[in-house]
């Protein structure tokens, strides 16, 4: 207990003898009007000695318990002085130590620091020969100057100049031969990979390699047979047109009659509704309606069916029902005799094989691979038609496919930009496709005229001496006179003569064209 709880301790005391007090002068006041104010006065003396013995027992209580714990007290500072005298001396070593390190140290600095003040007086000994050395050949430099300028008729400016041009012309000059050396390495490494590339993919698909192309003509063996095609007052023929869209003409000659339409799907509906016209015993308007109408709905039904067949050949997983029909309607549209729809798939497996050997995504090439043409069915069709890449990746995106495969469906005529290894894939599938033996059969006359065309077209440049179609047509090369026409020319004459073949030839594939221009110089000895 220490002397705050002893002060409380005594101040309690001190208060409950004021409280016992204060009682016992109010029972005497009370009992002092009694009868027994003696007996009260006595009961109160006797209760005021017996307060004052108990708080004079808790005042002596109090003292001794404070006199202890002021012992305590004094032993536990005493014991705290004791600890930090000890620290201190303990400190009083340590720094005696850091001192005869710190004046060891300092006497190091002072030895080093003589060793720099003599080695400043020397370096600058050595900075004022220097100094000395410079003047002199700054001196011996314009002395040579002067004497070469003498010499060369040319000023120094001049000369600096013309060193520096011929140091310019000749890194050039070393430069260009360097970059011409590694770009032809590195197209001939480039020609080696897509040569063993295009062979590994073509040896790895193998399939048919022309279908037959379907006659819109069927033969008319009698003059009853093409009345019930007219019918009375050319009513069957009228209704026939109007509800297939397609015209009928009749050859006498060759008795038959032709189906002629730009679209392929309506012409084979018109085929397939009047050879069941035709075995039917009644023609007339109401039956022509009917057939044309089931005829188309089992065509759109068969052509949802072949592109879920395809999908299913190609393991490329789910379509919608609208890229169903437009990929099975592929399969009535040919291209220099070539089946698209087979084209299509055949262009899958080369797409899917190319894509293997560069580790690329082998069901997205092969998906824009197979859907790369549906463009034609959803325009106008017609041979060497454009702008059918754009409208089938519009279309394709419209209905659930990506973005990067519609971009690659778009970009397979170079109407996108191609940006990706997939997009290039479907380009060159498409020329492995369309361009292999056998595969698009023309007939002659559209090819001599199309070399024809070509000729044409690249001789109307100026500058233009002669050229040669080569390779089938797929290769125009034009040479030029390299007195008139400059190498910045000779590429514009190039990007034309391509721009105008795609706009106003109509070929397969595509056709590269190379411009030449040859220097030559002669020298006679006499």
């Amino acid at each position: 207990m220490n002397t705050l709880e002893t002060i409380l301790l005594g101040v309690l005391s001190a208060g409950m003898v004021s409280i016992v007090v204060y009682y016992a002068l109010k029972i005497w006041k009370l009992s002092r009007s009694s009868q027994n104010t003696q007996a009260a006065c006595a009961k109160a003396e006797e209760i005021i000695k017996n307060c004052d013995l108990i708080a004079y027992k808790l005042t002596e209580q109090a003292k001794v318990k404070a006199q202890r714990e002021i012992q305590k007290t004094r032993e536990k500072c005493e014991q705290d002085l004791r600890e930090q005298e000890k620290e201190l001396k303990e400190n009083e070593v340590v720094l005696e130590e850091r001192q005869k390190n710190v004046e060891t140290r300092f006497q190091y600095i002072e030895s080093r620091y003589a060793e720099i003040i003599e080695r400043e007086g020397v370096l600058k000994e050595k900075q004022g020969r220097l100094e000395e050395l410079k003047n002199q050949f700054q001196d011996l430099r314009l002395n040579m100057v002067k004497q070469l300028e003498n010499k060369s008729s040319l000023s120094s400016e001049e000369a600096k100049h013309a060193y520096i041009k011929s140091v310019i012309d000749e890194t050039r000059h070393e430069e260009a031969k360097a970059l011409k050396l590694l770009e032809t390495e590195w197209q001939s490494r480039a020609e080696r990979f897509s040569k063993r590339l295009i062979s590994v993919a073509l040896n790895r698909y193998s399939g048919s390699p022309i279908l037959p192309k379907p006659m819109y003509t069927i033969p008319v063996t009698s003059s009853k047979m093409k009345g019930r095609i007219i019918g009375k007052s050319g009513r069957n023929i009228k209704e026939f047109q109007e509800r297939s869209g397609v015209t009928l003409e009749f050859d006498d000659e060759a008795r038959t009659v032709s189906i002629i339409h730009t679209d392929s799907f309506k012409k084979e509906i018109a085929r397939q509704a009047l050879l069941k016209l035709l075995d039917e015993e009644r023609f007339n308007p109401h039956n022509v309606v009917r057939y044309l109408t089931d005829t188309e709905n089992q065509l759109k039904c068969k052509a949802v069916e072949d592109g879920k067949k395809a999908f299913k050949i190609l393991n490329m997983g789910r379509a919608s029902q609208e890229i169903y029909e437009v990929s099975g309607r592929l399969k009535y549209r040919y291209s220099y005799n070539q089946n698209i729809y087979y084209h299509s798939i055949e262009m899958a497996f080369l797409g899917g094989c190319l894509a293997a050997e560069l580790k690329e995504n082998i069901i997205d090439a092969r998906r824009a691979s197979f859907l790369h043409d549906i463009g034609k069915v959803l325009m106008d069709p017609g041979e060497g038609m454009g702008g059918h890449a754009v409208i089938g990746a519009e279309y394709a995106m419209k209905y659930g496919e990506k973005e990067h495969i519609a971009y690659a469906m778009g970009a397979h005529h170079d109407e996108y930009k191609p940006k990706t290894p997939l997009d290039d894939i479907v380009k060159a599938a498409d020329a492995l496709s369309g361009g292999r033996p056998g595969a698009r059969i023309e007939a002659v006359e559209s090819y001599s005229e199309r070399i024809e065309q070509l000729t044409h077209i690249a001789t109307s440049y100026p500058g233009v001496t002669h050229c040669y179609a080569m390779h089938a047509g797929r290769e125009l090369r034009v040479f030029v006179d390299s007195e008139t026409v400059g190498d910045n020319e000779t590429r514009e004459i190039a990007k034309k003569i391509a721009a105008q073949v795609e706009k106003e030839v109509i070929y397969p594939g595509q056709v590269q064209v190379i411009v030449i221009r040859e220097n030559r110089a002669t020298g006679t000895a006499y």
